[in-house]
């Protein structure tokens, strides 16, 4: 990974997600709950920004005191204490202690925004594990299709699975921590994939660099349309 790429500022997207079964365990000795929780994210999120700095800061307005992204970035710390210093602003759409776990989405944006940052190799394994999980999934609840504006009140839930016909792996420089994929996705009237969304949902520390369509094929228009 360049240089460059590792000192330029990050942006990560943190989705609201919903519960649709939780149950909580007995207290801890340390006061929190075990959970075990089947959700779904949805089109609400927070955004995430990261820097590097001269010392550690997290900002949130409208959250007082100790948050989680602050503890996930102390605990990213102690397994990569070379991570540089960095500035975090968290820009609340999430509503606070409503149960749509903002605090948890935070806490995970600042863990890729900063492993982005540490420069973590990307191996061919966990790339290709990562494709495997996302083509066997039924579903992708929360992405945005083409098309469709990232704030929409009344957008609900997208499944972007339905879109994906093939992934594949072209070429990975594990000493660079650089990927090329090959992605064969779908169009119609209600959507379309996008590249980033696929890179995104692969919940890997990987980032779209470039996207080249090279090819469009109109299946369902007569042949004088092609």
């Amino acid at each position: 990974m360049s240089d460059a790429a590792l000192t330029a500022p990050v942006h990560e997207l943190a989705y609201a997600k919903l519960n649709l079964v939780l149950h909580v365990g007995n207290a801890r000795e340390d006061g929190l709950h075990p959970i075990c929780s089947i959700f779904a994210s949805i089109d609400l999120y927070d955004d995430v920004h990261l820097e590097r700095a001269e010392h550690d800061s997290v900002e949130c307005p409208g959250v007082d005191g100790p948050n989680l992204a602050e503890a996930a970035l102390a605990a990213f710390r102690r397994r990569v204490p070379d991570l540089p210093p960095l500035r975090i602003v968290i820009e609340k759409r999430i509503p606070i202690a409503a149960g749509l776990g903002g605090g948890s989405a935070d806490a995970a944006a600042v863990l890729r925004g900063a492993n982005h940052i540490a420069g973590d190799p990307l191996t061919s394994d966990e790339l290709r594990g990562g494709i495997v999980r996302l083509l066997g999934a039924p579903r992708l609840v929360g992405m945005r299709r083409r098309g469709e504006s990232e704030r929409r009140a009344d957008s609900g839930l997208r499944d972007l699975r339905p879109f994906i016909e093939d992934v594949e792996v072209l070429e990975v420089d594990e000493a660079k921590a650089t990927a090329r994929l090959r992605m064969l996705l779908r169009l119609d009237p209600s959507g379309a994939g996008r590249p980033e969304d696929v890179v995104r949902a692969l919940d890997l520390p990987l980032r779209t660099v470039r996207a080249a369509r090279v090819r469009l094929l109109f299946v369902d228009t007569p042949p004088i349309a092609r």
